[in-house]
């Protein structure tokens, strides 16, 4: 059978599988049904007894039992003394994962190929810890781990419009849970700090219900219930438990039923429990519980009536006074499925993935002022439009900002998420700028780049590997030179070899160079191109390394100012002397153009070629015909945005724009001190600069944030923010992102702004 996903929802009094393959989930049979009892006992050969052996040795051996395993997981020192031994918390865990796997190994015959376990969302790195080590102590795979409020949302939410915001109540074993969330393409993230009553959870609503019991009990035969609560020897124990277990059978049933009976031992006839009379001492508790649901609400900064629907989640929502007092208090119904114990098992199974198409358009692509040098070198980014991008933010969004680790060296942009390289790289939520995890130290950072479901960092030294979900480290490879991401690894170009890693930081490949390399490029067409110092450009296969042609295309270094440019199959590189455009397939020659001002670098912006070094020469793609030239003593002080009809960059002490057809200038714009190059997206040149200088290039402890037209150069809007510039501006949507040296002139850390970039409205 081909590999199958097991989801393990470990919970306080039973545990829940499920299982995906083939396109299909469904529940495991655990035990006679779907939940296994997560109690454990230690048995008299000293091993743990999990489920329904565990409850009956524990009927005779009450002293060798843990009844609730999951929270002594979280507890200060995680182990529990059974028998005069300590039993560690993830050993009691790994024997009930143990019993999982071996019931779900006879529906499939092998492991699960991977593995996702849901978790309290309030639960930390420790709490996790344990779990994944009692999955690692069973063989299980690594697993991914997933909210239960998030779970349960991703359950019932498939079908919801993206951006939309949801409340998750969740009252079970593990006490109440709230949370706001927001519909991602990806499935649903928090939103605002979660709530919750840990002390609200199954234990205290039984503990209500037992104190009925007790008192109809003691009403009915006053004897035979001081026989029962009042002795010691280890029948009577065994008695006790069964009745806790009773009353928790009778919570449920009080669900389904007004009212029920239980027969305690000792006990001639059953004692008749009503819902009216459970209910009325539930009540204060829930009101309570439905209060706490509002106000996490507004701790998202939202209304009751912003959310698309309330979702109950936890077995004691099985309770018809739980939605009853809800739907009073929130002015609506509660979506509750019919065992909502098991919908968190299920969501963490569900693909939440919304698919693409009219009604949800491509999430935006981030443009940098690096953009056109990635166009066609770049998997992920592809050509520039020729028409104006149009921009979009979510329903609902308002700018932001927040503190990060660090001065920010480089930012990058993937799904919903920002992250920003600094003394850690932190992971920002796009919405609302909520930090997701922040990983641990790290060097300071030339590159950041997005790829596979990882975070690269090339400090050109070494470049590490972080996993772009959890922060949690990877791996790290020792690379002095140049790092080249792409979605299946990454290739490190050294003075005469390039290497070629895979995803889990193993070499692939390597091709050694006589010559000294002077640029790889890896445009995702499936193959590697390396310029050599000595005229050479050679085609390498990206998955094995074997060369499939290699041309000289004349004297000097090709490729020095930037390597090459790939667009539909063919590549365009400058060496010393001459422009030339390759077949991408087979290397021959389909054009040369002699250009004596030495090895440039190639943009790309529609069917025009540019090349920069000292000034800019615009060549046709299609044959190499010069179409305009800037004086070449008016060098660029960097690469130039290429997009949306125009060239901009920086040209001394000012920022200027070109017609990308024509050559003709458009405007020029005083500079004064610039921090970073203007990026063009949505008919806007995007700047962030320094207004003045009194202390060196970063000194006034000041940033301005401004866009022009792109037409015209007329000023659109200019923010002032305080702290100097570090890092951006990277445009997604309508969202400027960008990073300033704290608050204050030299204060520790820095901050991360999402900025209108329409309005230059700021948080």
């Amino acid at each position: 059978m081909t590999g199958w996903t097991l989801s393990v929802d470990f919970g306080m009094h039973v545990t829940t599988a499920a299982a995906h393959s083939g396109g299909t989930t469904t529940l495991l049979e655990l035990e006679a049904g779907p939940a296994l009892r997560s109690a454990v006992c230690v048995g008299p050969d000293g091993r743990l007894l999990t489920g329904k052996a565990a409850v009956q040795q524990a009927g005779v051996t009450p002293s060798l039992a843990e009844w609730q395993p999951k929270r002594a997981l979280s507890a200060a020192r995680p182990s529990v003394r059974l028998g005069g031994r300590d039993i560690e918390a993830r050993d009691m865990v790994a024997a009930v994962l143990d019993r999982v796997v071996t019931e779900a190994r006879k529906t499939f015959g092998s492991p699960p190929t991977q593995l996702r376990m849901t978790h309290p969302i309030r639960w930390g790195e420790r709490e996790l810890a344990q779990l994944a080590a009692a999955a690692s102590q069973v063989g299980l795979p690594e697993p991914s781990f997933v909210a239960e409020p998030v779970a349960a949302a991703a359950y019932y939410g498939a079908g919801l419009p993206l951006d939309s915001y949801v409340a998750v109540f969740d009252l079970g074993g593990s006490g109440l849970q709230t949370a706001v969330l927001r519909r991602t393409r990806s499935g649903f993230t928090v939103i605002g700090p979660p709530g919750g009553d840990k002390t609200l959870d199954g234990d205290e609503l039984d503990g209500l219900l037992f104190d009925i019991v007790a008192k109809h009990a003691i009403a009915a035969d006053a004897a035979a219930w001081a026989g029962l609560t009042g002795n010691a020897d280890p029948r009577a124990a065994a008695d006790r438990a069964e009745l806790q277990h009773g009353v928790t059978d009778l919570k449920h049933a009080l669900s389904e039923h007004t009212a029920h009976m239980i027969l305690p031992a000792g006990f001639s006839a059953g004692i008749r429990v009503t819902r009216p009379e459970f209910e009325a001492q539930l009540d204060p508790l829930i009101r309570s519980a439905t209060d706490e649901l509002r106000a996490t609400v507004g701790r998202a900064g939202l209304r009751v009536a912003d959310l698309a629907a309330v979702f109950l989640a936890g077995g004691s929502c099985r309770i018809p006074l739980v939605a009853a007092l809800l739907t009073d208090a929130l002015g609506r119904t509660p979506v509750l499925a019919r065992d909502p114990k098991s919908i968190v098992t299920l969501g963490a199974l569900c693909r939440t993935r919304i698919r693409l198409g009219e009604e949800y358009p491509p999430p935006p692509v981030a443009v940098t002022w690096l953009s056109s040098y990635r166009a066609g070198r770049e998997p992920d980014a592809g050509p520039l439009p020729t028409v104006p991008s149009v921009g979009t933010r979510p329903a609902g969004w308002r700018p932001w900002r927040v503190r990060v680790p660090g001065a920010a060296t480089a930012l990058a942009y993937a799904g919903e998420t920002v992250f920003v390289a600094g003394a850690a790289v932190a992971a920002a939520d796009r919405f609302d700028g909520t930090v997701r995890w922040t990983s641990p130290p790290v060097p300071p950072l030339r590159q950041l780049e997005v790829a596979g479901g990882l975070v690269y960092g090339h400090d050109g030294i070494r470049v590490l590997a972080l996993d772009a979900t959890t922060g949690k480290p990877r791996w790290a490879y020792q690379a002095p030179g140049r790092a080249i991401v792409d979605p299946a690894g990454v290739a490190v170009s050294m003075q005469r070899e390039v290497r070629r890693l895979d995803q889990a930081g193993k070499d692939r490949w390597r091709v050694m160079s006589d010559a000294d390399i002077t640029a790889v490029s890896s445009p995702g067409d499936g193959r590697m191109y390396l310029c050599t110092a000595d005229g050479g450009v050679r085609c390498v296969d990206a998955e094995t390394g074997a060369q499939l042609w290699r041309v000289a295309v004349g004297r000097g270094a090709p490729g020095a100012g930037g390597g090459v440019t790939v667009l539909a199959g063919v590549v365009y590189v400058c060496g010393a002397d001459s422009l030339h455009a390759l077949d991408a397939e087979s290397g021959a020659n389909i054009w040369r153009v002699n250009e004596h001002v030495g090895s440039g670098t190639v943009l790309a912006h529609g069917d025009l070629l540019y090349l920069v070094r000292k000034g800019i020469a615009a060549f046709a793609a299609d044959d190499g015909a010069l179409l305009w030239r800037t004086a070449e003593d008016k060098a660029f002080a960097a690469l130039p945005s290429v997009g949306e009809g125009s060239v901009c960059g920086r040209l001394a002490d000012a920022v200027v724009a070109f017609d990308a057809v024509s050559g003709r200038p458009r405007w020029a714009v005083a500079s004064g001190a610039f921090a970073a190059e203007p990026v063009i997206a949505n008919g806007q040149a995007h700047l962030l600069w320094t207004p003045s200088v009194s202390f060196g290039a970063i000194g006034t402890g000041r940033s301005a944030a401004s866009a022009v037209d792109l037409t015209t150069g007329a000023t659109l809007w200019r923010t002032e923010l305080s702290g100097s510039p570090l890092t951006g501006p990277m445009i997604v949507g309508d969202i400027m992102f960008l990073a300033v040296q704290g608050d204050t002139f030299g204060s520790a850390g820095a901050v991360l702004h999402a900025i209108n970039s329409r309005t230059g409205d700021v948080s």
